[in-house]
């Protein structure tokens, strides 16, 4: 059980996509052809200015970005989980880069001044240090969706990615369209990366409060479910409930949209924590297939 709940983590999930690459067209600029990517790591963005809503923001653009970019053929994009480390001002995108071993890196900043967004962005070639593309953004916050939507949408397009008709749909994919709900993701995302007691806990109750304000968030859903899991796995709580809970909102979270690869992901700990003790393989085979589901939906 500890070696398939390791497995889940996002890095199994990085590696497995890594091994169904398929070969980029390289795009060209005037004089100089630039080398197929095939591999992308998506840097926290850097808050401007002091305050919990600009590091949130940084964090839920990065995650926003890799959530729409992940189903795209071809292209391995490294999973928040990878990333998070990487935040910080003293965190250059290229030594980063290398350390990820990527092909290009996606860096930006982003600051929140009442319902104002501003974001800069701008996506590099790792061998290189050349600059592919770079926009800058100056939104209400409600617009924060058209952003990340077109940081999705400009970056395919730099990378001359062929796209079929749902990987289109995939970029601009929204998993929810209500800001207050969004602001309570983002908090709930924030200590969901901390991994630690007290941040499942609060992971939880800012998911909660997301799927209150929006009951349509399956993403919420999912992460919620995976706090839950992960408060079993870590050893912070060993209540029967913790597995009830987890199966109950994975379920909720299907029910919304049985393509999200975290709910898969999240489902898939949740089966194999329900078969454990008995020992057979076969008794892990529910789980098993809920993660090569992730896996595909993750493509």
């Amino acid at each position: 059980m500890v070696g398939a709940a390791v497995f889940l983590r996002g890095p199994a999930i990085h590696l497995l996509q890594s091994q169904r690459n398929k070969k980029l067209v390289p795009t060209e600029s005037p004089g100089t052809a630039l080398e197929a990517v095939r591999s992308i790591a998506v840097l926290p963005f850097e808050p401007i200015g002091q305050g919990m809503n600009n590091q949130l923001l940084g964090l839920g653009m990065a995650d926003a970005v890799i959530g729409r970019m992940s189903g795209l053929k071809g292209l391995t994009v490294l999973p928040t989980s990878s990333i998070s480390k990487y935040r910080g001002p003293a965190n250059d995108p290229i030594a980063a880069g290398r350390a990820l071993g990527v092909d290009a890196i996606l860096s930006g900043t982003a600051q929140r001044s009442g319902d104002r967004v501003r974001v800069t962005v701008q996506l590099v070639q790792v061998a290189s240090g050349r600059t592919i593309w770079s926009e800058k953004f100056d939104q209400t916050f409600t617009d924060i969706f058209g952003v990340q939507d077109s940081i999705s949408d400009s970056v395919a397009n730099s990378l001359a990615i062929n796209l079929s008709a749902d990987e289109r749909k995939q970029l601009v994919k929204h998993y929810t369209t209500n800001p207050a709900a969004y602001d309570e993701y983002l908090m709930g995302l924030y200590f969901y990366n901390t991994r630690s007691k007290e941040g499942l806990e609060k992971a939880i109750d800012y998911f909660g409060r997301a799927v209150e304000k929006d009951p349509n968030f399956a993403l919420a859903y999912a992460l919620m479910s995976d706090c839950y899991f992960l408060q079993l796995y870590y050893g912070y709580n060993s209540r029967p409930d913790r597995i009830q809970n987890a199966r109950t909102a994975v379920d909720h979270a299907l029910l919304l949209d049985d393509s999200l690869a975290e709910a898969h992901v999240a489902l898939a700990g949740v089966q194999f924590r329900e078969t454990m003790g008995r020992g057979a393989e076969s008794d892990h085979q529910e789980g098993m297939d809920s993660l090569r589901r992730a896996i595909t939906y993750a493509r």
